[in-house]
Order: C-alpha cells, then sequence, then structure tokens
C-alpha cells in the first residue's frame, strides 16, 4: 500500500519540489492552514506530516502542538522544513514533539534519505503493531485491539455527541462442524466466515474481531441500534449463503450466526464493559428465541401459585373446673 505525506505550509515552490522528488514513490497531500492541516491529518492518518517553519499565514509550532495533543494524529512523526539548523524555532519544535529537521537548501538526496528513513520506521512500526493486534487464523483484529478500539471509539462518541454499536457473533454448533470435518477444515470455515463478515463492513471506523474461537465482534461508530440491527442481519445472511453444511450428511443444517447488538445513545456515559454486556445479553435473548420461537423476552413469567399451607390445630387455654363441669363423661374418662 503507498504511503501518505501531509505537507504543512504556504511555500508553493518549496511544496512543489518536494512533489517533484516525491511523487512517484508516495502520496502527497497538502495543506495551507492550521484547520486544513487538522482535518486533513485526522482523515486521511498520513505516515509522515511535514511542516514548514517558514510558513507566513500559520503558525508552524502551534500546528505541531495541536496535532501532538490529539488522540487521532499524536503518533504521526513530524518532520520540520528550516531556513537553517540554527533556527531557534528548530529546538522549540522539537519540544512540541517533531521528530526530525531538514535544512534548506533541499537537495534530492537528502530529501528521499531522510523521508525515506521515516517511512521505512513508520512501515516497520505498523507491521509490528498489526501482527501482535491480528487473529492469527483470520486475520482480524484480536481482543487487545478490539478492546483498545471500543475505549477510543466510545471517547469520540461521547465527545461527539453521536451513537456508537457493537455486534457480537457467535457461530451456532460449531463444536458439531469441528467434530464432523475435523480442525483444520474448521479454520477454513472461521476464515469463510471473517470474510463475509469483513464484506458487509466497508467504513473505515468499522472494527471487526474475533473474540474466541466462533465468537466475532464488529464496533460501529456513529451507528444507531436500527443500524446495528441491519448489520447483523447481513451478517447472518451472508453466513447463511455459504452454505456450510454441519455434517456430510445430505440434509445437514448449515452453519449459521447467532446475533445480538448492544448501543450506546447520543451523549450516553457508558464504558466499553457495559456496551459489551449489552450485546451479549441481547445474544443470549436471540438464542432463546431459537430454541422457543415463542419466547417473549418482554414477557413477564406468571408467578407460581402459593401453596395452601395446612391447619394449625388451635389449642384453647380451658380452665380444669370449667371443662369438668361442661364435659363431666370426658372429664371421667381422662381421669382414668
Amino acid at each position: 500500500m503507498q504511503q501518505t505525506i501531509l505537507i504543512v505550509g504556504d511555500d508553493p515552490e518549496g511544496t512543489a519540489f518536494l512533489i517533484k522528488v516525491l511523487n512517484e514513490d508516495v502520496a502527497l497531500i497538502e495543506a495551507a492552514t492550521e484547520g486544513a492541516a487538522m482535518a486533513l491529518a485526522s482523515e486521511k492518518s498520513p505516515d509522515v506530516i511535514v511542516v514548514d517553519l517558514a510558513s507566513k499565514k500559520l503558525n508552524p509550532l502551534q500546528v505541531m502542538g495541536s496535532l501532538k495533543s490529539t488522540m487521532r494524529t499524536a503518533e504521526i512523526p513530524i518532520l520540520m522544513l528550516a531556513d537553517s539548523h540554527q533556527d531557534p524555532d528548530v529546538e522549540r519544535g522539537f519540544s512540541k514533539g517533531a521528530t526530525d529537521v531538514m535544512a534548506r537548501p533541499l537537495r534530492q538526496t537528502i530529501i528521499r534519505h531522510r523521508l525515506g528513513n521515516l517511512l521505512d520506521l513508520v512501515r516497520f512500526r505498523k507491521e509490528r503493531i498489526t501482527h501482535a493486534a491480528t487473529d492469527g487464523v483470520t486475520g482480524l483484529a484480536n481482543r487487545k485491539l478490539f478492546d483498545d478500539q471500543l475505549e477510543t471509539e466510545l471517547l469520540r462518541a461521547q465527545r461527539r455527541g453521536v451513537p456508537l454499536s457493537v455486534v457480537i457473533a457467535e457461530i451456532d454448533a460449531f463444536p458439531t462442524y469441528i467434530e464432523n470435518h475435523g480442525r483444520q477444515n474448521g479454520d477454513g470455515a472461521l476464515r469463510d466466515v471473517a470474510e463475509i463478515m469483513r464484506s458487509k463492513v466497508r467504513r473505515p471506523g468499522d472494527l471487526l474481531a474475533r473474540l474466541g474461537d466462533h465468537l466475532f465482534a464488529c464496533i460501529l461508530p456513529d451507528t444507531d441500534e436500527a443500524g446495528a440491527l441491519a448489520v447483523a442481519e447481513f451478517f447472518r445472511d451472508g453466513v447463511a449463503n455459504l452454505n456450510l453444511p454441519l455434517s456430510a450428511e445430505k440434509e445437514a443444517d448449515p452453519l449459521s450466526l447467532m446475533t445480538g447488538v448492544g448501543h450506546a445513545l447520543a451523549n450516553e456515559d457508558i464504558d466499553r464493559h457495559q456496551i459489551v454486556l449489552l450485546a451479549e445479553e441481547d445474544l443470549q435473548v436471540y438464542k432463546q428465541a431459537l430454541e422457543n420461537p415463542d419466547y417473549n423476552p418482554f414477557e413477564e413469567e406468571p408467578e407460581e401459585p402459593e401453596e395452601p399451607k395446612p391447619e394449625t390445630p388451635q389449642i384453647l387455654d380451658i380452665d380444669p373446673e370449667l371443662f369438668r363441669v361442661l364435659h363431666p363423661k370426658r372429664w371421667s374418662d381422662k381421669r382414668s
């Protein structure tokens, strides 16, 4: 994949020279104002940002400070362009978090060497992070990346006042599939399921992860409950259309997917554990509905009638003399 460099500055000649030198190797985008720089850095996630310290129409140090104080752009390396290494803004730039500096006059070999080194480091870091955060069987994100991303996206949703949803998906009767087809074929089925689910979520912010052996989850930023339910249905229909039979029998049922949805309303104060718990509870409702088509999660269970209590004989405290007068026969029997 082609790497991207964002050039921040208002020097058309300098920008044109960089484009001439680098255009064949990388994708270049330009920003001449601080607002444009922040918007492009957040939207495009460039691999390296070049900031021209000689810019007049923007404050380069302020731009660098804003980039490093924003979660989405804080890790992007910044290369400063300066009129000389003795420029006092160079030291200030390093204190803002810049990674390296190039001094004018710019030379092609130096540009290619300095930026090439930075791009190589970025590529290596991304590959290492991807390997550490990726499930080895399906190539999807693993549990750790899912947890980290969900926490980040929840904070972003709360700041922006937008909803966020999570879909939990479990392959039904997958142990039976493994028993009938073997582990190797089971891994192949997991890859097929992962690929079909991946084809249903295409936005850059969506994240699909494998949480367990046959348990998946998807983070859907800026998505309400209705949108998440639609995605869950896409997942179920896609897996059903794979037509992977549970056994070798001719009439064997195919693999199917069970889903649950949890969502956070706009401005709702909820953490990642709570939204996942909501999705897991919804998944349990889905399972119970499969087992019992008449199941209604909103119907209150009838109260069991109380068993009648046995009557306790009433014991009267009667004066013995009065009892003798009223029941002389029973008194005499009692005495004999």
